[in-house]
């Protein structure tokens, strides 16, 4: 599946109220803001505009206005999905077990 459209799928369920989705997404959104705060970076800046804030604008636009290359966004994109995917397994299985040791 294609970058962009695995994007839409997440923003949708983010706005469609997905509490899992909006769960792991913030954790996601919590790691990388450590992340700047530690090394200086910018990804929090990255990540709520590409998922929250300008999630209509071209991601070629979204590479300039915060100083990245097309190729290095990309690859964030990537690892910013990556972590979302990898929160929403957790948070699926810890609901799943909680919801087994209630029967």
């Amino acid at each position: 599946m294609k970058l962009r459209t695995r994007e839409e799928i997440v923003i949708g369920q983010l706005r469609a109220g997905d509490e899992i989705t909006a769960k792991a997404f913030q954790k996601m959104l919590r790691r990388f803001d450590e992340d700047d705060e530690m090394f200086g970076t910018y990804h929090g800046r990255l990540i709520r505009s590409l998922y929250i804030t300008d999630t209509e604008k071209h991601i070629w636009k979204i590479a300039v206005e915060n100083n990245a290359s097309d190729r290095s966004l990309y690859r964030y994109r990537k690892e910013y999905l990556g972590w979302i995917e990898f929160y929403r397994r957790k948070l699926a299985s810890r609901s799943e077990a909680a919801a087994s040791s209630d029967n």
